[in-house]
C-alpha cells in the first residue's frame, strides 16, 4: 500500500557500470497497524550484491501492507519448505 520510508541505508562498496546485480530481501517484523483494521505493517531488510557475491548495498523499509485473509478450513495445506531453507 505505501512505504514509511528507509533506515539504515548503506553503500559498503562501490557499484560500477556494467555490474550484474542480485538483491534479496527479508522481512523482519510484523505487526499489526493500530489504526487500519485488516492492514498491518512489515519491516524489510533489502540487501544488494554484485557478481562476485559482494554486498554493494542495503537497507531497512516500514511498509503498510494488506494482512492475508484468514486461511478457510477447506484451503490446502502450505508446501513443504525448500531442502536447506
Amino acid at each position: 500500500l505505501e512505504s514509511r520510508g528507509f533506515t539504515a541505508v548503506d553503500f559498503p562498496r562501490p557499484l560500477f557500470h556494467g555490474d550484474t546485480l542480485a538483491a534479496e530481501s527479508t522481512i523482519l517484523e510484523l505487526r499489526d497497524s493500530a489504526s487500519r483494521p485488516g492492514q498491518g505493517i512489515a519491516l524489510f531488510e533489502h540487501r544488494g550484491y554484485n557478481q562476485d557475491g559482494e554486498l554493494v548495498a542495503s537497507c531497512r523499509r516500514n511498509a503498510l501492507m494488506f494482512k492475508a485473509p484468514p486461511a478457510s478450513p477447506h484451503a490446502a495445506p502450505p508446501a513443504p519448505a525448500a531442502p536447506g531453507s
